[in-house]
């Protein structure tokens, strides 16, 4: 293989050898995972508005390496986590993401004080699939849409912790863009996008120290976890795919790159979880107020950030299955944007008014075997929907097997693609061994 293959995982091996000495003082986990998967289905180009037939890739076999360390001496703690991916035929897959990578002091007694710095991943959300929190950190596009893999924000924090409550201040100087699919990805429209701007007050800037800020608050109030928010940053997880405009006689035309926009908000929300026996609770709502920028001319006409909230309920249900000893959890969501028109819903994310109901079987045997099943279904297009499946079990006391399938059946109706439609017939399978260090 080409030597620049291996550079996004070169840095993770040589950490985790220094970590494994006999006389280090850190602490690490890791595994390396081969992945294979297969789209089931050729690609009809023409569901997209660009009408490119680039060939993609229907199969895509990589290997991946992943590495956590911590560290902890005095009132010092350091921790790095990220991975590296290499794929054999597209070399647009090959990356590393560092997802923590910081550095932090702390004084602990009756009250904690700690203040840090690094690269942090943020996962404030309490839902399985819709995560209306989390817009933070980029993400890479080409991996489960339900979960996408993240990597880290540049971050300054200060907490402040007394009993079950936790405060944190947040500068973000410095925002990570997402990864798309390459041209030839089967997880893409056939197009890459590889330029990014930031849109605010001033304009579209592709300048990229631009400060943003957050608060976190964390309490247990009547049994309840509650979490409130408020952050004033660049959001990753709703961007607009387009070009900048100029006017030229009184015609507003795209001109540049086709870039990835994001729009700086303002977003305030929280989570509650409350157990009540058996089941789980839980609530999520946001607010995004976003700041008036220049005009993006993306395929569905000429666009700005609006202004909306997003609101995700979640049940989860424990079964114990004494006669054989599995425990089954089963779990519903529902999830909503508010104060947007349904066509711009739609251009805005991928979950818009969806239904979610799933399981997870666990064996509890030596091999710890699971089965995970989870469908998803467009309220407002009960067409639209998705099946998710997995089984996994260990082989011995390192090796792991994982087998899956994704079903996408989300049809558009007007020529663009908008958010799930992206999707529609990309129906893969994929198995992934897995090696423990």
């Amino acid at each position: 293989m080409k030597n620049k293959l291996f550079k996004s995982t070169f840095f993770l091996f040589v950490l985790q050898g220094l970590v494994l000495a006999e006389d280090s003082p850190w602490s690490s986990l890791g595994h390396t995972q081969f992945e294979y998967r297969r789209f089931v289905n050729e690609r009809d180009n023409d569901q997209f508005s660009s009408g490119l037939t680039t060939e993609q890739f229907k199969e895509n076999v990589s290997f991946l390496h992943r590495l956590a360390v911590k560290y902890q001496s005095g009132m010092v703690k350091a921790q790095f986590s990220g991975f590296g991916r290499l794929d054999s035929r597209d070399k647009e897959r090959n990356f590393l993401f560092v997802e923590d990578f910081y550095t932090s002091i702390f004084f602990e007694g009756e009250q904690y004080f700690s203040a840090g710095v690094g690269h942090r991943v943020y996962n404030w959300s309490a839902m399985e699939a819709f995560h209306p929190t989390d817009i933070i950190n980029g993400r890479n596009l080409d991996s489960d849409v339900e979960n996408f893999e993240k990597r880290g924000e540049l971050s300054l924090e200060l907490e402040y912790s007394r009993g079950d409550n936790q405060f944190k201040l947040f500068v973000w100087p410095y925002p990570a863009f997402n990864k798309y699919p390459s041209s030839k990805s089967r997880a893409g429209t056939g197009v890459s996008i590889e330029d990014h701007a930031l849109a605010n007050s001033s304009g579209l800037q592709t300048e990229r120290w631009q400060t943003g800020w957050g608060f976190l608050g964390n309490f247990n109030i009547l049994d309840a976890d509650v979490s409130m928010h408020w952050i004033y940053t660049y959001d990753r997880a709703h961007p607009l795919i387009g070009y900048e405009t100029q006017t030229i006689f009184g015609n507003v035309l795209p001109t540049g790159n086709l870039k990835s926009f994001y729009g700086l908000v303002h977003q305030f929300g929280g989570t509650i979880s409350r157990p009540i026996n058996e089941l789980m609770v839980k609530l999520e709502m946001v607010y995004r107020d976003y700041v008036n920028a220049d005009n993006i001319y993306t395929t569905n006409g000429i666009r700005q950030f609006e202004s909306h909230g997003e609101i995700a309920f979640g049940l989860e249900y424990s079964i114990e299955v004494e006669s054989l000893g599995h425990d089954v959890t089963l779990f519903g969501e529902v999830n909503t944007l508010t104060g947007l028109k349904e066509e711009i819903a739609l251009q805005t994310s991928v979950f818009q008014k969806d239904l979610l109901m799933g399981m997870r079987w666990n064996f509890n045997d030596a091999n710890a075997k699971e089965i995970s099943l989870i469908s998803i279904l467009d309220l407002d297009q009960i067409s639209e929907k998705a099946i998710i499946g997995s089984y996994s079990q260990r082989l011995d006391d390192f090796w792991k097997l994982k087998l899956g399938m994704r079903y996408y059946d989300a049809k558009d109706e007007n020529g663009i693609s908008s958010g799930f439609e992206a999707y529609h017939e990309d129906h893969l399978v994929y198995t992934n061994l897995i090696r423990y260090f």
